[in-house]
């Protein structure tokens, strides 16, 4: 019998970000203090699907470009919470692969503010 699995860790940090598009007051720079949980999931055949070493380390292959940053100026998108969202969804699917053969989905859920956050997920192979 196989059974699907999922692990999340979360991190915090904080960043400043202006969105280029709007008009009001999000058209100004900004901070937030950002939660962002990674989630893997994959077929749990062995002792364990990941170890959470493995998650902090795909965080800090990418926490250089998010924490104590204007993402205007590491976004390659217009930093919006979706368009950083999908941003870090390519960087940990870059990072996860290797440590971490057994993954078959990735969940990334981006909190901008207490009550409000992004998610998307990915099936990767």
């Amino acid at each position: 019998m196989t059974q699907v699995l999922a692990v999340c860790k979360k991190f915090t940090f904080h960043a400043a970000h202006h969105d280029e598009e709007a008009t009001d007051q999000c058209g100004q720079v900004h901070g937030h203090t950002y939660h962002l949980e990674i989630e893997v999931t994959g077929d749990f055949n062995e002792r364990m699907l990941v170890h959470g070493n493995v998650l902090k380390d795909v965080y800090r292959e990418i926490e250089p470009f998010l924490d104590h940053r204007n993402l205007n100026d590491t976004c390659p998108y217009n930093p919006t919470m979706e368009n950083v969202l999908l941003w870090l969804t390519d960087l940990v699917d870059a990072h996860i692969r290797e440590p971490a053969p057994n993954v078959t989905a990735i969940r990334l859920r981006l909190w901008e503010t207490p009550t409000m956050y992004a998610e998307t997920r990915r099936i990767i192979s």
